[in-house]
């Protein structure tokens, strides 16, 4: 079916880029186009939410969220309720180096938006 593992590993994505695609209003984006104007527009429509959040700074983000939207919220309880554990992954279903490399590759801009986006974060807090 698949000639080698890196044929499989490509077959699991749909596209890539998704987030540059979201937020750059570029979904239907045929795969492997995905290009520095879409993330140029992604990252100026970023710019220009009231609020986004970033996973890794969970609690900084929720902070930032209720001080604009519901200041009178009592942040320590909501933050209280984040008792989720990180799981860690399946050792038998972990990714190669081959592979993480291609997921790079395909999601290049996005990791730049990332970083993007990431910085504006911190700017903004």
């Amino acid at each position: 079916m698949y000639s080698n593992l890196n044929d499989k590993f490509l077959s699991y994505y749909d596209y890539d880029n998704a987030q540059v695609r979201n937020l750059s209003g570029f979904n239907d984006t045929p795969f492997k186009t995905v290009n520095s104007e879409m993330l140029s527009i992604a990252k100026e429509n970023l710019s220009n939410f009231c609020f986004f959040g970033i996973t890794e700074c969970w609690e900084e983000s929720v902070r930032k969220f209720l001080s604009i939207y519901d200041p009178m919220l009592d942040i320590d309880l909501i933050l209280a309720t984040n008792i989720e554990k990180l799981k860690s992954t399946d050792p038998n279903k972990q990714i190669t180096e081959t592979e993480l490399q291609i997921a790079y590759d395909l999601n290049r801009y996005d990791l730049e938006l990332y970083v993007y986006a990431f910085n504006l974060f911190k700017k903004n807090l």
